[in-house]
């Protein structure tokens, strides 16, 4: 249907007819919507306000929480003395690579539980 913010700008996400559906009443809001209201709040309603902070994709948190016997970044023997931080860590390195996020202001981190979203907002990590 879209992408937002459209070409030129990266990291574009692509809203299809599938999405929008699921703004209908008695449907649950699915990670695209929530991703592309999150990323429309910091780039058109308050970008002063999000100038200084990282916004996760609503996929980043279910791979941080995931247990460790069901997917691990570590070798088997790395794996057995790793603390839990490391083992979590592991699982999403990748996503903060080119990110400081101790240099931020905010951090925002949509979550899903149990079919309900919230918002982990992680103020001044620095």
């Amino acid at each position: 249907l879209f992408t937002y913010p459209p070409a030129p700008a990266t990291g574009g996400i692509t809203v299809t007819n599938e999405d929008l559906f699921c703004l209908n009443e008695g449907e649950f809001l699915n990670d695209v919507i929530i991703d592309f209201y999150l990323k429309y709040l910091a780039t058109e309603m308050y970008p002063e306000k999000f100038q200084n902070a990282h916004i996760f994709s609503s996929f980043f948190y279910r791979p941080y929480c995931v247990q460790t016997s069901q997917r691990s970044n570590f070798s088997s023997i790395a794996h057995l003395n790793a603390s839990i931080q490391q083992r979590r860590h592991a699982h999403v390195r990748t996503w903060t690579r080119h990110v400081d996020l101790f240099s931020k202001d905010f951090v925002v981190v949509p979550v899903n539980e149990s079919a309900h979203w919230f918002l982990a907002i992680i103020c001044f990590p620095g």
